[in-house]
């Protein structure tokens, strides 16, 4: 299967991410990210485009950034969901949710 991903992806050693939404606010597990998006691993089942809000803190010498996107797919596991969200954008200035 032909890889189309326009990004290369980190898998991150679930990294704690705060994320807000309609549907959620609080922290999940970041289970992959690159430029143009990432996964993580959520409690609830997001709808297919929603807007989500995260704050990321990847590099602890880093200061956070935060990223506007929306839901792309949600797919449940157990009892938990994997979610991809593409960024639309990305930002180290916190946006007005």
């Amino acid at each position: 299967m032909e890889d189309k991903r326009k990004f290369i992806r980190w898998n991150e050693p679930k990294e704690k991410s705060a994320i807000s939404c309609a549907e959620l606010e609080g922290e999940v597990d970041v289970l992959d990210m690159s430029a143009g998006g990432m996964k993580i691993l959520c409690s609830r089942h997001l709808e297919v485009g929603t807007v989500v809000y995260a704050e990321l803190r990847i590099i602890p010498q880093i200061k956070p950034f935060f990223v506007i996107g929306k839901v792309t797919r949600s797919t449940a596991r157990d009892n938990v969901y994997d979610v991809a969200i593409k960024f639309d954008k990305v930002s180290t200035i916190k946006p007005a949710a």
